[in-house]
């Protein structure tokens, strides 16, 4: 299942209003692998003929969805949805990230916790939940097919002679051998 399928699925089942899965299918359809909102709602509401108001209102329908932190235009925007989400979420953290936000991303924690008032050790255990949240919500709908090269060749020199360490395919059994030559 894509992060489109997934979201418009759980779009059809929250409404049958028409204009609304129309914009909502729109607003799904400007998010990119990560989850996030590439279009501006203004571009939005021109291309389906609405006004701006009402994207903003189904935009915010849809980052209630799963996965938490969806459609958000920033990191920030998503890792505010993710902590709001919880029915009582942690003020300190959320403060860290709606106000020192910069301070966050430049781990200036010290900083952080002299705006607050608060000691190091409280701003730390709301740094460690908000480390613990999913900058890319979509990440786990991404169909992302890493391959890794693995070489031929390398050559390696450790406080001895330098040897040559080479894989090799073999024919009979399809598989890799390695080789270790010394010079």
């Amino acid at each position: 299942t894509s992060l489109a399928e997934h979201l418009g699925e759980q779009l059809r089942l929250g409404t049958d209003d028409k204009e609304v899965l129309r914009i909502g299918e729109a607003i799904i359809g400007n998010l990119d692998e990560d989850g996030y909102l590439r279009a501006d709602v203004g571009e939005i509401a021109a291309g389906m003929g609405t006004t701006p108001e009402a994207v903003e209102a189904i935009l915010k329908r849809i980052q209630l969805f799963d996965p938490p932190g969806v459609a958000a235009r920033s990191v920030q925007e998503c890792l505010l949805l993710q902590l709001t989400a919880d029915a009582e979420p942690d003020p300190v953290s959320v403060e860290i990230v709606e106000k020192h936000f910069e301070d966050l991303e430049r781990r200036r924690y010290p900083e952080i916790a002299r705006a607050l008032k608060l000691p190091l050790e409280r701003v730390m255990e709301s740094i460690e939940e908000i480390q613990g949240l999913e900058p890319k919500p979509g990440r786990r709908f991404s169909v992302n097919d890493s391959r890794y090269v693995v070489p031929d060749v390398q050559v390696v020199s450790i406080a001895a002679p330098p040897y040559v360490h080479h894989e090799m395919w073999c024919r009979t059994s399809r598989s890799r051998r390695s080789a270790r030559t010394t010079w």
